[in-house]
C-alpha cells in the first residue's frame, strides 16, 4: 500500500475521483465498501454505469460532471438520503469539485459525500419543538380565555390529545380515568376506537405505577382486538389529590420513541388542562349544591 492509499483510507468521509471521461481513476475504502467493491482498486476504468445508480441519478451525474469539466462550475453541491446499513437512512452531503493538473487545468473531477443526519435529526427535533411549543402557546392562549366553569374545556381535552398524538406520531390516543365506575366515565377521550375490555381489565393496564413509561406485554394483549398491530403503549399518569381526587392516564398506541421528548409539552399541556377540567366540574357541582 502506497502513501496515497493510506492517507485517502484514513478519511473517514468517502472519496473518489474521475478523469475527463468520467471514468473513475480511484478512490478511498469506505466508498469502495459503500457501492459494494472488494477494494479501491477495483474501482479503476468503471463509468456511473457500471456502478448500482438508477437512470435518474445517472442523468443527474451528467448534469453535475459536465459543467464542472468544461470549466463553468467550480464547486457543486447536493443533498441526498440513501439507505446504510440496516436500513437506516442517512441524510449525506454530496460536494464536487474540478480536479486539475499543476498547470491548473481541468482533468477530472474530485467528490466527497459527508454524513449530515446528525445535523438534519437535530434541526428536524428543534423543529417539532418548535412546532410543539406554538401548539401549547395557542391552546393555552385559548384556555386563558374561557371562564373557569366553561363547559369548551371537553374540546381543549380534545384538540389537546389530537396534538398530542400528531406530536408523538402515535397511531391511537385514548384519555381514561381510572377511578372511574362504568366504562362511560372510564373512556374519556380517544382518537380512535377503545375496547371494553380495557375497562374489564383495568388493574391489569394500569399497575404501573410510575409517572409515565411503557406499559409491559401483559397490559398489551388488552389492546389484542384493536385493527392495527400493537407493538408498544407509552401512558402518561395525571393524577390529582386537592380538591378532588383523579388519577388520568394518557395511552399513546404504538408513538414513535423518538418524538416522545418533543411530545414532552403537549403532555404538559393536557396535564394542565385535565388538572383545571376536574376542578371546574368541582366547582360547578358545589354551585349547584344546596347549602345545608
Amino acid at each position: 500500500m502506497n502513501n496515497t492509499s493510506i492517507f485517502l483510507d484514513a478519511i473517514p468521509a468517502p472519496v473518489f475521483w474521475l478523469d475527463r471521461n468520467k471514468a473513475y481513476q480511484g478512490c478511498n475504502q469506505v466508498f469502495s465498501d459503500l457501492i459494494g467493491l472488494n477494494s479501491p482498486a477495483d474501482i479503476i476504468g468503471l463509468t456511473n454505469q457500471d456502478l448500482p445508480y438508477s437512470s435518474a441519478d445517472l442523468s443527474l451525474r451528467d448534469e453535475v460532471f459536465d459543467p464542472i469539466l468544461a470549466g463553468t462550475t467550480q464547486v457543486k453541491i447536493l443533498y441526498d438520503c440513501i439507505v446504510g446499513v440496516q436500513d437506516k437512512m442517512i441524510w449525506v452531503q454530496k460536494r464536487f469539485t474540478p480536479l486539475k493538473n499543476q498547470k491548473g487545468k481541468i482533468i477530472g473531477v474530485f467528490g466527497a459525500i459527508v454524513d449530515i443526519s446528525e445535523k438534519v435529526n437535530r434541526r428536524k427535533d428543534l423543529e417539532t419543538h418548535i412546532e410543539s411549543k406554538q401548539a401549547v402557546g395557542r391552546f393555552l392562549s385559548e384556555l386563558n380565555g374561557k371562564s373557569p366553569l366553561s363547559a369548551d374545556y371537553k374540546e381543549l381535552i380534545e384538540k389537546s390529545i389530537v396534538t398530542l398524538q400528531a406530536a408523538s406520531q402515535a397511531s391511537l390516543v385514548i384519555l381514561l380515568n381510572t377511578r372511574a365506575e362504568s366504562p362511560q366515565s372510564f373512556f374519556q377521550f380517544s382518537t380512535g376506537g377503545h375496547l371494553t375490555t380495557l375497562f374489564e381489565n383495568r388493574k391489569v393496564l394500569l399497575k404501573a405505577k410510575g409517572k409515565s413509561g411503557y406499559l409491559d406485554s401483559e397490559a398489551i394483549k388488552l389492546f389484542k382486538d384493536l385493527d392495527q398491530p400493537v407493538d408498544s403503549i407509552f401512558f402518561y399518569r395525571i393524577e390529582l389529590d386537592d380538591v378532588v381526587k383523579h388519577d388520568d392516564v394518557i395511552l399513546l398506541i404504538n408513538p414513535n420513541k423518538d418524538k416522545l421528548a418533543a411530545a414532552e409539552l403537549c403532555f404538559s399541556l393536557a396535564h394542565h388542562i385535565v388538572h383545571y377540567s376536574h376542578v371546574s366540574r368541582f366547582l360547578a357541582a358545589t354551585k349547584e349544591t344546596p347549602n345545608t
